[in-house]
């Protein structure tokens, strides 16, 4: 559904749901973060770790696959050095 909020700093008239106009924050209603909630002390498991960066290296194609709007590039580096900073690297591997 398009819609029109009335602010040209968003362009003139509707603006149209899509992957483009999501990341450049223009469209809201139905755009926000999905986050994945961990347990500090869970990460003292190797296997978390694992699976984060096993999450981190595919999630943008299965967001785009179950229709939901991709990290950015920039967003997705961020992530990954924040899981380099609490996973040591021999249980992470080196970022792509």
């Amino acid at each position: 559904m398009a819609i029109d909020d009335a602010d040209d700093y968003n362009g003139s008239g509707p603006v149209m749901p899509n992957v483009e106009s999501i990341e450049q924050n223009h469209y809201h209603p139905f755009a926000r973060p999905l986050y994945l909630y961990i347990n500090k002390k869970a990460l003292l498991n190797p296997a978390y770790c694992y699976y984060l960066r096993f999450y981190l290296e595919n999630v943008r194609d299965y967001s785009k696959i179950l229709g939901y709007a991709p990290l950015t590039e920039s967003e997705l580096a961020e992530q990954f050095n924040l899981l380099s900073a609490i996973c040591p690297e021999n249980q992470t591997g080196s970022n792509p």
